[in-house]
């Protein structure tokens, strides 16, 4: 769960957009895609 949220980190702003912001907070709490 914390490397996801150390690649967006990483990514930077760029790739948290409206469409993959709640997939990466998704990730990072440990839940499974819609």
């Amino acid at each position: 769960a914390r490397a996801a949220g150390f690649v967006a980190t990483a990514l930077g702003p760029r790739v948290l957009r409206a469409d993959t912001a709640p997939l990466v907070a998704l990730a990072w709490l440990g839940l499974p895609p819609p």
